[in-house]
């Protein structure tokens, strides 16, 4: 049985919630992780493939040479991941300097059939079965209405804990788990 009630949050969005939306999505997107594991793999496979061939097929490829390829390919195993994640930061800072734009006053309405989102600029309502998924971070709440688009929601905007637990309540109890 739904209960009928109408919740209404008023918020504004910071680029600390933006940027963590931003990293907790490209964490979890199965594309992303994709590229990360072929970047990782495929040069020093690719260079620890070049030094067998250059072994066997020319006898006087230098030990040293295939060494340092090996080390090179070790190396970029290690290393790899730390660049990643400072060319993430930096895709972040761009995107912050351009979200700036969206850090504006947002009114959420929750009814019993939408969620409707009003800015000074915009209003968009949203049916409950377009939700496709709703995740609980540390710093917001993510409801996706599509695989590119989102609310994002402040915990910070509710007084206590149970504000949270009544609104999340209220959305899990709108849209349907089972087709998820």
């Amino acid at each position: 049985m739904k209960v009928v009630i109408n919740l209404k949050i008023s918020y504004q969005n910071t680029l600390q919630e933006m940027a963590e939306f931003n990293l907790f999505t490209l964490q979890n997107s199965p594309n992303s992780k994709k590229k990360f594991k072929i970047r990782l793999f495929i040069i020093p496979l690719f260079t620890i493939a070049s030094s067998i061939y250059m072994y066997f097929t020319f006898a006087s490829t230098p030990i040293e040479f295939i060494s340092a390829s090996l080390s090179f390919g070790i190396m970029w195993l290690i290393l790899y991941p730390k660049m990643y994640r400072f060319q993430i930061k930096q895709l972040f800072s761009k995107i912050a300097t351009e979200s700036k734009k969206d850090l504006i006053p947002i009114t959420l309405t929750l009814t019993s059939d939408s969620i409707l989102k009003e800015t000074a600029v915009s209003s968009y309502k949203t049916s409950w079965s377009y939700i496709t998924s709703v995740n609980v971070l540390k710093n917001i709440i993510i409801i996706y209405l599509n695989y590119n688009t989102a609310l994002l929601v402040p915990i910070k905007v509710f007084r206590t804990p149970t504000e949270k637990k009544k609104f999340l309540d209220y959305v899990y109890q709108n849209i349907d788990i089972n087709k998820k």
